[in-house]
This record gives structure tokens, sequence and C-alpha cells, in this order.
């Protein structure tokens, strides 16, 4: 039985048998007798306030949502925690006063976990909303709202969730999620580049090395998660999430690591690659089990009644490595043999998609789906690391949406450091081919844009008739609402990213109405 899922025996007023034994060790310790030479020694006192990086939850189901911590009173340095293990209690309650507890219990803070705790709370209310508490010793979290999704054979009248990404620490204030939280949506998807493996200057300083063990790894999340706007940001909302490639390395494919990287020797790159999947875990409200090695499955599908299916995506993990950077497509030769998701994941995805009754399909996911040529003067230019440079895989995906969902799919993207709309087409080498969805890519919630895109983008939209509005120089996230009459999504960007307070306003709002395709309003 999981953690979750067992009764609390100071709900009960039972004495029972565990209660006895331990009231009747109790009682020998007081009347001098020794204890056993196996008796658990007691880990030391906690120096500090050890939450931190606050609370988190993620990954909800119509029964259950898994919530997170992690004890660190020093996050950036190692932890500050001692290296043993510990009990911390958790309670999750109806109110936000904590008066109507529903399920409670202990979990441990392992050391070799960086003392982070996921708990699977299952026996939850569908489409209900909780408040979560974590505690140890004389220590108590700040409270987290979390909330289950509808069930799976119900028909919700609405949705509202964030979709966000791209949050370089020193290149800008996270004063985005300080405007998503006060929107107060029902979900906030994550597309990736949750930290930067590397330093650099900015707006605000980034003393850490680049990120290539555990404990370097372990502190960069400890810098990132202790940003407030950014603990207000899990404390507000369930998270879905995936991976792009910083959270690794930039640009890695596979098992590849990128260009310029300073781990090129393949057994030093896979170590570091598993060293970073499992802070990835330690750090997020993840429900699958942690890591061992440098493999780990990702994508997953959640499910929002039947209003959406949320089906998301990993792009990193099992991608052939890049023909390229920037410039000309790959060979036809190469493209038929490359693959962007894998065949196992591939598989599963054309499975879900065949099988989903959903209202919208979504691919949540890192790089960007649509065609997206530059001319440069010197032919189309594209960007080999974006579905670009794998478009025999992109048709074999498009083959399938247009063949078992021709309408009702979205994408959304993130990495791109820019706001874009696109229509999906069913062939991009014919502009005249049917429209099977919309692609919305999200700019960064901080990371600054390229000077390339800066200087080409505008060109490309003009140029190409299924790109319908992009913008690469503000920074902030995008608001989803969604119905099953029409998906709206609402650019919000911050005025200067690197100004704390800065102010936060609508850019532009698009609407795809159920079977059509989408407009500008």
């Amino acid at each position: 039985m999981a953690a979750s899922e067992k009764k609390d025996s100071n709900d009960t007023g039972d004495l029972t048998r565990r209660n006895f034994v331990a009231g009747a060790a109790g009682a020998a310790v007081g009347l001098g007798v020794a204890r056993p030479a196996y008796a658990r020694r007691l880990p030391p006192p906690i120096p500090d306030y050890p939450f931190k990086l606050g609370v988190a939850s993620g990954d909800p189901l119509s029964n259950g949502v898994v919530i997170w911590t992690r004890l660190a009173p020093r996050p950036a340095d190692g932890g500050g925690m001692a290296p043993d293990d510990y009990s911390v209690r958790w309670e999750v309650s109806r109110t936000s006063d904590m008066g109507d507890v529903v399920r409670r219990g202990k979990a441990r803070a392992r050391a070799k976990h960086a003392h982070s705790v996921h708990v699977d709370v299952r026996g939850l209310k569908p489409d209900s909303e909780y408040w979560y508490r974590f505690m140890v010793g004389d220590y108590s979290s700040e409270l987290g709202r979390t909330r289950t999704t509808p069930g799976r054979n119900s028909h919700p009248e609405k949705l509202v969730f964030a979709a966000v990404t791209c949050q370089r620490y020193n290149s800008g204030f996270y004063t985005a999620y300080e405007d998503l939280v006060s929107a107060g949506p029902d979900l906030v998807v994550h597309l990736g580049d949750y930290i930067y493996e590397s330093p650099g200057g900015g707006a605000r300083p980034d003393p850490l090395p680049e990120a290539i063990t555990l404990d370097d790894y372990r502190n960069r999340y400890g810098l990132y998660k202790s940003d407030p706007a950014l603990i207000a940001a899990h404390q507000s909302a369930p998270w879905l999430f995936t991976w792009d490639d910083h959270e690794v390395e930039n640009n890695y494919a596979g098992l590849v690591p990128g260009e310029g990287t300073v781990t090129p020797d393949p057994v030093e790159f896979e170590n570091r690659r598993a060293a970073a999947y499992k802070a990835y875990w330690e750090h997020m409200p993840f429900r699958r089990r942690a890591p061992h090695g440098a493999d780990y499955r990702i994508y997953r599908r959640t499910s929002w009644g039947h209003l959406a299916d949320f089906l998301v995506l990993d792009t990193r993990q099992y991608r052939s490595p890049q023909c390229g950077g920037l410039g000309p497509s790959c060979s036809p030769e190469q493209d038929a043999r490359r693959e962007m998701l894998g065949r196992r994941q591939s598989n599963w995805l054309n499975r879900r998609i065949r099988r989903s009754h959903a209202d919208w399909a979504v691919l949540a996911q890192q790089v960007v789906f649509s065609r997206m040529d530059f001319d440069t003067g010197d032919g189309e230019w594209y960007n080999l690391d974006q579905w670009d440079g794998y478009p025999a895989a992109r048709d074999r995906l498009l083959a399938t949406l247009h063949n078992q969902r021709p309408t009702g799919n979205i994408v959304l993207t993130g990495d791109l450091h820019a706001s874009c709309v696109f229509d999906v087409l069913a062939d991009y080498h014919d502009p005249d081919s049917a429209i099977i969805g919309t692609e919305f890519v999200s700019t960064s919630i901080s990371s600054k844009d390229s000077r390339f895109l800066r200087a080409n983008l505008q060109h490309t939209v003009a140029t190409s008739p299924h790109f319908k509005w992009g913008e690469s120089s503000r920074r902030g996230w995008v608001k989803h609402t969604v119905t099953r009459e029409e998906w709206r999504a609402d650019y919000r960007h911050v005025d200067d990213a690197t100004v704390v307070g800065s102010p936060v306003q609508t850019a532009t709002s698009w609407v795809v109405p159920r079977g059509g395709s989408v407009t500008g309003v």
C-alpha cells in the first residue's frame, strides 16, 4: 500500500500493536533499561529552515496528485543537510486553513536523493481543489495549492492553463511567473529548459560553474528553485513538465553531446546525462521512480476529462544526431532514416492519437514543429535542431494526425525564445494542403532571443503563409483557455524582464474554433 493510502493511527484513537510496542520501548528507556544495540540512531537536528525551495505538485490524476519538497537549508551549496535520512510528515486538506485534512502520512527524505520527497497521494476526489504541506521536526513548509483532473468520462466546461519555458536565471527576473500566479491557472505546462547548465552574466549573478557532476546539477536546481516567483508558481497549481536540452547540455542528441561540449568522451557524457536526469527527477513532482543510469522515460499522457488529452513528449533522449546547426536541409537519404522521437515513443504516440476521444489532442513538446525556413539570400536555411532537421519523422507524424485526427490538434512548443503561431499543415511540401491543427510557441520566461532570429523572423513570417505571427523581443508566458467550442491563447508579455516589477500585458490573442483554423482577435 502506498504511503498516501496508509491509515493514520492518530485519527482512530486505537491502541494498535505498533503503538503498544513503541510505548513499551519508551517506558523501558524511562526505567533505565538499556536500549538494544540495533535501535535506530536519530539523525542530527536540521540547522536551519529546510523548505527554502518551497513545495510543488504535479502529474495530476482524477484521484490523486504527486506532492514534492526537498530539505535544503543551503540550496545552492550542497543542500546543507547531514548525510542521514529524515522522516517528513505531510498533510492534504480540502481547505486552505488545513482544517479538513483528508490524507496524511510520513515519507523518507533520503540522502541519496538529495533529501527530496515525492508522495503520490491517492484517494482524492476528481476535479477538486486541495492544499498541502510538509513538516519535519519543528519546521513546517508553506502551503501549496493543487487540484485533481476531472474524471475520465466527464465533460468539463473549461480549462485554463499556463504554458511556460526557458528560464535562464542570469538573463532576467521571473516577473512572468508573478503574473501567472495572479491569473490562477488550473495547470502549468513547462516545455523545457527549466535550468541552464552553464553560467553567464546578465541581469543577476549566477556564480555556479557549468554543471557536469550530480552535485553541480543539484546546486543549479537549488539556485533556480530558490527564486520566490518560481516558488510561488509551483505553490499555485499542479505542473506537467518535460525537459529540453539545457537540463543536460545545449543541443545534445541522445548520447551525443552538443557542439563545443566540455565532455566529449562518450562515457563521460553518458555519466553526465545520468547525473542530469537524476537531478531533474529529484527536483520535480514526478510520479515515476528515480532513474538508474542515463536512460529515463518521461513521455506520458494526462487527460482533462473528454476536453483535452495532453501527450507529453521527449524530443531529446531518443533523437538521431543533428545533421547540422543553422543551414540547408539534410540530404533525403539522411532524412529517411533519422528519428526525432525514437520508434518506441513514436509507436506509443500513434496509439494514443488513434485512441483519443478528447475534443483537443495536445502535443506538449520542445522544439518548433512547423516548417520555418529562413531566406538568408543564400538559399533556404533551417534550424536543424528543430523538426525541420527531421522532416521525414515529421511527415510520418503528420500522416498519423491527418488520418486519425484531422481536426482538434494543438502543438505546444518552447525552446525558441520567441512567440509564434502556426497553422499545422498536413503536408508542408504543399502550401495548399489541409490545416490539421495549430502550433503555439511560447516565448521564454527570461532567456534572451538570438540576433539571427531578431534579424530574420519577420521576413520569415511574411513569406510563409502558414506562419501566422511571430515576435522575439519580449519574454513572458501564454495563457490558454480551453472549451469544447474553442481554444484561446493570450500571449502575456513582460515589458522588460531585466527590470524587477516590469509591467505585463497581453500582446496578442488567438482563437481556434473547433474544426476551424486559428485567427487573431
